[in-house]
């Protein structure tokens, strides 16, 4: 196992060229996991990037190994079809040179953390790939269940946070 200073961080929306190259390495490295493309993503301007990371219903947390950025997750209040008291957890990625070594688990403890201090989420929801096998793992290691399919290949899942 190698030495890993692992830090979860929050990027300022001046550092938005941190979060477009961990984004498009996430394309790169798995591009059937995601419904946006490297390609389509790689025109997207500056002010995108910034938005998304300035927007108070997204929060976005970083995995970064001293100063390089090796994981990305999101949360999404009041996304559109959803209820207020609903929180989706989006963009899940791993540098695949970091998995295995609690990671991704750190990113969505961050997460789960935050959701605690907001006493108007109560559940958490998000979408999985039958394919992402590891993935569904953790997400069952933390408590999230199955709640539904979507669609031939996407599995959606649950976790209540308050009653």
């Amino acid at each position: 196992m190698k030495d890993f200073r692992i830090s979860i961080v929050k990027l300022s929306p001046g550092e938005w060229q941190k979060y477009k190259d961990i984004r498009l390495e996430t394309l790169k490295a798995e591009p059937k996991a995601f419904n946006s493309t490297y390609q389509e993503t790689l025109t997207y301007p500056s002010v995108y990037w910034k938005e998304k990371l300035s927007n108070k219903n997204n929060l976005f947390v970083f995995a970064k190994d001293n100063k390089k950025i090796i994981g990305v997750m999101n949360l999404t209040v009041g996304e559109e079809g959803e209820v207020n008291e609903t929180a989706v957890i989006h963009g899940a990625y791993v540098n695949k040179n970091y998995r295995g070594q609690g990671v991704g688990k750190s990113l969505l403890k961050y997460l789960m953390e935050e959701v605690k201090k907001n006493d108007e989420i109560r559940l958490l929801k998000l979408w999985v790939k039958d394919t992402q096998v590891i993935a569904k793992k953790l997400y069952e290691s933390m408590g999230f269940e199955f709640k539904n399919r979507d669609g031939e290949q996407a599995i959606i899942m649950e976790k209540l946070m308050k009653q």
